[in-house]
């Protein structure tokens, strides 16, 4: 899945005719750049919402999973169980990273040739942005 977001980026990165660093040296992804929100505690994307949210995401994902549980229980003991951990946090927080850098694109490319975000009863549906691109 990994590789099929690289493609991606890469694909959109020649569309865009901008190299890697380009994209990352931009002024339309700095407008995307933002991490922190804390002006409305009743928006989405409040921080601490985002934070919670997340931490809750990963206790379940590594507690409910029985593969990401029984991958921790088969260490030999507490110390490479906590590797195991710490290297997938590493892991997943590199996989978001290039999710996130995707998404910027997405909606850079989508604003460069006038694509419109998909409406749904009236509402954006950016999840669909990603399907409608050519």
């Amino acid at each position: 899945m990994l590789i099929s977001v690289g493609l991606s980026i890469y694909f959109i990165l020649n569309k865009l005719e901008w190299s890697f660093g380009d994209f990352l040296k931009s002024e339309e992804l700095s407008n995307y750049s933002q991490t922190f929100f804390t002006d409305d505690f009743f928006a989405k994307n409040h921080f601490v919402k985002s934070f919670l949210g997340g931490m809750f995401v990963t206790i379940c994902m590594t507690g409910l999973d029985q593969d990401m549980m029984q991958k921790n229980l088969t260490c030999r003991n507490l110390k490479d169980a906590q590797k195991n951990m710490v290297s997938f946090s590493f892991v997943l927080v590199l996989v978001t990273f290039v999710f996130m850098l995707l998404g910027a694109l997405l909606f850079i490319y989508a604003d460069r040739y006038q694509i419109g975000i998909p409406l749904m009863d009236g509402q954006p549906k950016t999840d669909l942005l990603f399907p409608k691109l050519r």
